[in-house]
């Protein structure tokens, strides 16, 4: 799950209000990088490497525009959301990581693979 919010960085930054860009949307990870995740025990998010244990939930955040340091001194980018650019903006996100090994049920009938969770894919697809 992914979480951006964004916060204006300049004169009086400190009085802005956050802006939640996105809140807890599905990250779409490929099928190679989650089997590899899997063999090394780290996942790369975003160009940012995450080390997680497999089954169990963790967290971690990113600057994507801008920083902010521990004594509130901050750096602005623009942050482009797709609607408009944001300028003059810490943009940070926030990842929850759950990575699990699940098994699948194969219907040759109908041609789909049936996932624990409920989810179904083709069957020629093997990224499941």
């Amino acid at each position: 799950m992914e979480t951006v919010q964004s916060q204006y960085c300049g004169w009086q930054s400190r009085a802005g209000v956050t802006r939640i860009l996105k809140f807890r949307e599905p990250y779409v990870i490929e099928p190679a990088a989650c089997r590899n995740a899997v063999k090394t025990g780290v996942l790369i998010v975003n160009n940012v490497k995450c080390n997680f244990t497999l089954g169990v939930a963790t967290s971690f955040t990113t600057h994507q525009q801008g920083t902010l340091d521990n004594a509130n001194w901050c750096t602005g980018g623009t942050y482009q959301t797709g609607r408009e650019e944001l300028s003059y903006q810490t943009t940070t996100a926030v990842y929850e990581v759950l990575v699990l090994n699940q098994w699948a049920k194969a219907n040759e009938v109908s041609c789909m693979l049936t996932m624990n969770s409920g989810i179904m894919v083709p069957l020629p697809d093997k990224s499941a």
